[in-house]
């Protein structure tokens, strides 16, 4: 599959997932990004990457029947907008991309390919809000109540934090019990510092990750 973009400045060759992981027995799955001058057609002179998932090279391989699966998805970077303004990115898929060999988008199933219909979409970026790491209840500090509320998100059904990312205590991409444990560490054992922008100094995440910060009132 191969994902083109107006306004896209970096693309994440090391970010390829599924969430049919559980399926995915000697296959392959890579990324890479493409090449604009070496690319043709509708990805000629475009920023974008090629990436390519095969759950199995040797067994049959049949997902249990749901709503959706997801058999691959890939992690762009934009430049973020000034703070007041907002950007728009479309992203769509090609054919023609290329890092080699230019390629066409296609799935295999039954042993032959099938030619997709392709679709696009249109991106509005915001500025993420600056935050603390570690307050996840946003409450303007971080203490016990945030690995509580963490600990409520992650098994007692509460609404997901509204700013990932501060809830992502060890800054790690995920949001599980580590970062509850990482907050409590804070408290009781030295040098378990709580990685940038940290509990006390409002900043802005310095890793590129899947979370989000929908929402954050507490920083200036």
């Amino acid at each position: 599959m191969i994902g083109i973009g107006d306004g896209i400045s970096g693309y994440a060759t090391d970010e390829l997932y599924t969430d049919a992981e559980e399926f995915f027995e000697r296959g392959f799955s890579d990324a890479k990004i493409a090449d604009p001058q070496g690319s043709r057609d509708e990805c000629q002179g475009k920023q974008g990457g090629i990436a390519a998932m095969v759950l199995s090279f040797f067994d049959d391989v049949t997902l249990p029947p749901r709503s959706t699966w997801t058999i691959a998805y890939v992690l762009f970077e934009t430049l973020a907008p000034e703070e007041g303004e907002e950007a728009h990115v479309v992203l769509r898929y090609a054919d023609g991309c290329a890092h080699g060999q230019p390629v066409q988008n296609s799935v295999t199933q039954d042993r032959e390919s099938v030619l997709p219909e392709k679709g696009s979409m249109e991106v509005r970026v915001l500025p993420a809000p600056p935050f603390l790491r570690g307050d996840s209840n946003a409450d303007g500090r971080v203490d016990i109540s945030d690995a509580i509320r963490i600990f409520m998100y992650l098994f007692l059904g509460a609404d997901a934090p509204r700013c990932m990312d501060a809830a992502d205590a060890t800054d790690d991409g995920k949001l599980d019990l580590s970062d509850g444990v990482r907050i409590l560490c804070d408290f009781f054992i030295p040098y378990t510092a709580i990685p940038p922008p940290g509990p006390f100094q409002c900043g802005h995440d310095p890793t590129m990750d899947w979370l989000y910060c929908e929402s954050y009132s507490m920083c200036p």
